[in-house]
């Protein structure tokens, strides 16, 4: 049966919850980690530039937000084709993944230089090893808790999962295949992980979501239908438009960014069933979670009981 009404199996409340503004932004706001660097801020991408903010003010740390080519200067120098993820590797370095250039850089916080991390800038393929390794626009970042010292890099262009060992001593690191090339990933965008199973959890460009059971390294669909349209029902059936990011909101619920439908929806993996969040109207609307309006959402990141959602513009949250 399919579900009307707006959080059905959400552990979101309409009557305690309401969303508000943190901060605004230049541009797309495509993913956010609590920063290791300057505590109790929040790091961030906009458009091609990582920042960092306490909620009243940003500071870029590299890149510029509206100005974007590829440049490896330090700083405000420094120039990014497209940021599309990073991750931390440590409280001073940061990954990100430059997707038109097809490569990971790594910038320093200390000294903020912007160094190669990972094989080819530039020129794109689908290559394992340390010094020939190739990307095809590489997009979201995450640790593999079930393997310390790795990360997991979706490669949108080569319908991948990639390995990239943060503890290797060559430089650029070593690039390995987690689960090779399919065309059942269909451009795959944001990942998520299970903290137990490790099971990885992957939106894609032709609106669904797959899982990948880590154990058997085996490969099935969880939602979507393909269809560029807007649903509520049981996953087989549901219908995302252009979804990015997606991050588990507890053990049995995960929380994804549907871009087009400008809306967060919920995946209960107890009932099989889809739930929304916020109208579908493109604006910046706060409020209650029945009547709030979100403009493309993009990333999504659960801190101190509290939900931030990038979008076009904002960084919006929710407490409890």
């Amino acid at each position: 049966m399919c579900i009307s009404y707006c959080l059905y199996c959400c552990s979101y409340s309409p009557e305690n919850n309401r969303m508000t503004t943190f901060i605004e932004t230049d541009s797309f706001v495509r993913h956010m980690e609590p920063d290791l660097f300057i505590k109790g801020n929040i790091l961030y991408i906009d458009y091609c530039a990582l920042k960092t903010t306490d909620g009243v003010t940003s500071t870029t740390i590299a890149g510029h937000s509206t100005t974007c080519y590829h440049h490896f200067p330090a700083g405000l120098l420094a120039r990014f084709s497209s940021l599309q993820g990073f991750r931390q590797v440590s409280p001073s370095e940061v990954v990100v993944a430059d997707y038109r250039q097809h490569c990971l850089k790594i910038i320093d916080r200390i000294s903020l230089q912007v160094s190669l991390y990972a094989r080819y800038c530039g020129s794109s393929g689908y290559v394992t090893g340390t010094s020939d390794a190739r990307f095809y626009r590489p997009r979201s970042i995450i640790s593999d808790i079930k393997r310390p010292g790795m990360l997991l890099v979706t490669d949108y262009g080569n319908d991948a999962v990639r390995h990239v060992n943060t503890l290797s001593s060559s430089t650029p690191r070593t690039v390995s295949n987690f689960y090779q090339q399919t065309s059942l990933l269909d451009y795959p965008r944001g990942i998520t992980q299970h903290h137990v199973s490790g099971d990885l959890y992957i939106t894609n460009d032709h609106d669904e979501v797959w899982r990948v059971t880590y154990s058997s390294n085996s490969i099935s669909k969880l939602a979507g239908t393909s269809a560029n349209s807007f649903r509520n029902c049981d996953f087989s059936t549901s219908y995302f438009y252009n979804p990015y990011e997606i991050i588990f909101i507890g053990d049995n619920k995960l929380m994804l960014a549907d871009n087009n439908n400008h809306r967060l929806r919920v995946l209960n993996l107890k009932t099989s069933h889809t739930s929304s969040v916020c109208t579908g109207s493109a604006s910046h609307i706060n409020g209650d979670m029945e009547t709030c309006t979100l403009y493309y959402p993009r990333s999504l990141m659960v801190l101190n009981d509290t939900l931030y959602l990038g979008e076009y513009q904002r960084i919006r949250k929710v407490q409890g």
